[in-house]
């Protein structure tokens, strides 16, 4: 953010709840706490110590899940709780022109039926602006996403459930969704609905510390992930710690996210190819003369040798009508890719040859001018 990193951390107080703070950094490595945390406090900002007892949705947790930045104003999705409902969970969205001073959205809620814990608000795709990811209990458990175009109004994914992972933070990379699960797996999706995991991959095999401390400002935080070219910086959350929890960081490449993917993507189909067999020279018939066809042969990549497959149509042929004609050849794989291709057929007119003219006379007048001598 204009050359400045920016943490937006749930910090712990005296005792359970939490509430929202910032740091910031030149590198992304070293933060320093903004002093006058919290920035976004409990009870939709307004009240001074967070309440187990209230009637304020979001008065005993606010914990950001998503932030965004368009047209120099920021917004941010937070976790709210309140500990008299229940321990109940929902959304709420709230705004702010330099990202210190909040003010949140008077129509708080915008989602949750208080049963689902939000995990990560990211960039939607296929036409939505926002999706919304949350964990909810229930037989099975399960991972589910909804949209919204304005982060107001929540629909769900039409296949409800994505998952009955626990994921673990999300984050959109470019074109892909990168999340890490409770089984310490990382997950990449092109959809941001259907993942692939992979356990053994070490990411990111670099760690450094970058924010600690004792009392109010200890961290926990969702792992997040973000591109700089060829390379992924994630930061995430360790925890318990001796002395608070802290915020880590590591690095990696963003291949390892296309290798994770490659894993779980049945590999790219290759279309079979037909060889017309002696096809140097258009196939020349006589009117009336039967078409023989010299055949083809057909190959897959996949499938071998496809050749009894192929469907030859040479229907268009009219032995008796003298013209240039086409013969088709078809043959599909078993993934269904098909391949097409031709021979030319030229049916020509043969003219007769002439009868040869008998000598004057005939043969007989011929012996008896011989015989005669």
């Amino acid at each position: 953010d204009d050359g400045e990193y920016k943490l937006y951390y749930a910090g712990l107080g005296s005792g359970d709840p939490m509430e929202t703070g910032l740091a910031t950094s030149a590198d992304g490595t070293h933060f320093d706490r903004y002093s006058a945390n919290p920035v976004f406090k409990c009870g939709e900002n307004i009240l001074s110590v967070c309440k187990e007892t209230s009637d304020i949705w979001s008065s005993y947790r606010v914990m950001p899940v998503g932030l965004f930045k368009e047209d120099g104003e920021y917004t941010m999705f937070y976790r709210g709780e309140n500990r008299d409902i229940n321990s109940s969970t929902w959304v709420g969205v709230a705004t702010s022109s330099d990202g210190m001073n909040w003010h949140a959205y008077a129509e708080n809620p915008v989602f949750g039926s208080g049963s689902e814990a939000p995990i990560s608000v990211v960039e939607g795709t296929s036409g939505y602006k926002y999706f919304l990811y949350y964990w909810k209990e229930g037989s099975p458990a399960r991972f589910g996403v909804v949209r919204s175009n304005d982060g107001i109004t929540w629909e769900e994914h039409a296949g409800g459930g994505i998952s009955e992972k626990l994921f673990i933070g999300m984050s959109k990379v470019g074109d892909l969704y990168v999340t890490s699960s409770g089984d310490n797996e990382i997950g990449v999706s092109r959809d941001g609905v259907e993942f692939v995991f992979d356990a053994d991959v070490s990411f990111p095999p670099e760690l450094q510390k970058g924010l600690s401390g004792n009392a109010w400002g200890d961290s926990q935080m969702r792992s997040f992930v973000v591109s700089d070219d060829n390379t992924l910086h994630m930061w995430f959350a360790k925890y318990p710690l001796s002395g608070g929890h802290a915020v880590y960081y590591g690095t990696s490449t963003v291949d390892i996210l296309y290798d994770i993917l490659a894993q779980g993507e049945a590999p790219e189909n290759t279309p079979p190819s037909i060889t017309v067999l002696n096809n140097a020279q258009p196939h020349e018939i006589a009117v009336g003369e039967t078409y023989i066809d010299r055949g083809a042969t057909a190959e897959d990549a996949e499938d071998g040798d496809i050749t009894s497959d192929i469907v030859t149509d040479f229907s268009a042929v009219d032995i008796h009508t003298p013209g240039v004609y086409t013969v088709t050849y078809t043959v599909s794989d078993s993934a269904g890719a098909e391949a097409t291709a031709e021979r030319e057929v030229v049916v020509v007119e043969v003219e007769e040859l002439p009868t040869p003219e008998e000598p004057t006379g005939g043969a007989g007048a011929l012996l008896n001018a011989v015989e005669d001598t």
